[in-house]
């Protein structure tokens, strides 16, 4: 018996409860001996996503995994074949997942495709590798909001838009009663389940966010810049003082004029860190940290070191949080 006295233990209670009756079905839950729908997911982050709502029910596919990353990705035989063979597939959109822009209508026919990059507003890129403080934007309430949060998020130019926008978890928790109807639509025996799951994935995004908020303030003044601009919902939500990028595209070395700009803005910025990613090797970091002095730190936004499943989102935003905290606080303590 569930002797919870809050309404979310209340609610953890009943999944339990839930999660406990399902399991004598073997493992998944099946109704009159139907299967749960084949799901694919395209990215980790979203992944994890889809996985909690599924939770008890079944677990979706991942396509890309490991060590991969969207940029420069090329699908394999096998990867094809799951999409054929899917029922229903997430993705963010032809912004990151340019591999499947041409492909994914045709090998998922069967297939209900949802973009996920298509149920929030989503940021353009900032046009230059290297931006002021001022251009990192100070709000954080909901993207588009007219006071404050992502200004112009609605006009910004579908081509240029930044797709990664799961590393803001309120933006992220907008997805999830997305996904929830979606599979209920699909798989209506186990709509109960799904709209549970949900709820409780919801409430655990939202203390996500209040984390972050409070692991990242201290922090929030402190100039680094990134290895490619994959950040500012990050740094929009929580207003970080990012001031530029090495990169304009993670599969290109920059010329000498862009390292000697990248030289010139972390003296001019005084920015303490310099962020690298699991990803990509590259020799910026040696030649700019040969120059001036600077630290380097690690950010993962895809969560390579994460096992996949319900947990691998809100781990690899935690990972992000404490390194850039790492870095830029032991930065802070050594300039005292």
């Amino acid at each position: 018996m569930c002797m919870f006295p809050g309404a979310l233990q209340r609610g953890q209670c009943w999944i339990s409860v839930l999660l406990l009756l399902f399991s004598f079905a073997g493992g998944h839950v099946t109704h009159a001996g139907q299967a749960p729908p084949k799901v694919v997911v395209s990215v980790k982050p979203l992944h994890s996503i889809v996985a909690g709502v599924m939770q008890g029910v079944g677990d979706p596919v991942l396509l890309i995994s490991g060590s991969e990353t969207p940029h420069g990705f090329s699908l394999r035989p096998s990867q094809a074949r799951e999409l054929q063979n899917a029922a229903l597939v997430f993705w963010v959109g032809p912004e990151l997942e340019q591999f499947l822009k041409k492909s994914i209508n045709t090998l998922a026919r069967q297939a209900e495709i949802i973009a996920l990059g298509q149920v929030v507003p989503l940021l353009s890129y900032r046009k230059h590798g290297l931006w002021r403080k001022s251009d990192v934007y100070k709000g954080h309430d909901d993207v588009g909001h007219k006071k404050g949060g992502y200004r112009n998020a609605d006009h910004y130019d579908q081509g240029s838009r930044d797709p990664h926008f799961w590393l803001d978890p309120v933006l992220m928790r907008k997805t999830v009663p997305v996904i929830a109807r979606a599979l209920s639509k699909m798989d209506p025996d186990h709509a109960i389940l799904y709209r549970a799951n949900s709820g409780l994935l919801e409430q655990r995004l939202e203390r996500l966010h209040r984390h972050l908020e409070q692991k990242l303030a201290p922090v929030r003044q402190i100039p680094y810049l990134v290895f490619h601009d994959a950040y500012q919902y990050l740094e929009t939500r929580y207003r970080l003082a990012s001031v530029g990028t090495m990169t304009l595209d993670p599969e290109r070395r920059p010329g000498a004029r862009h390292l000697a700009n990248i030289r010139h803005e972390v003296r001019h910025n005084r920015a303490k860190c310099l962020f690298k990613e699991p990803q990509f090797k590259s020799a910026i970091l040696s030649v700019v940290k040969e120059a001036v002095a600077v630290r380097i730190g690690e950010l993962d936004p895809l969560g390579i070191a994460q096992r996949p499943g319900p947990d691998a989102y809100f781990g690899t935003l935690i990972d992000l949080a404490e390194n850039l905290v790492d870095c830029l606080s032991y930065s802070t303590v050594k300039a005292k």
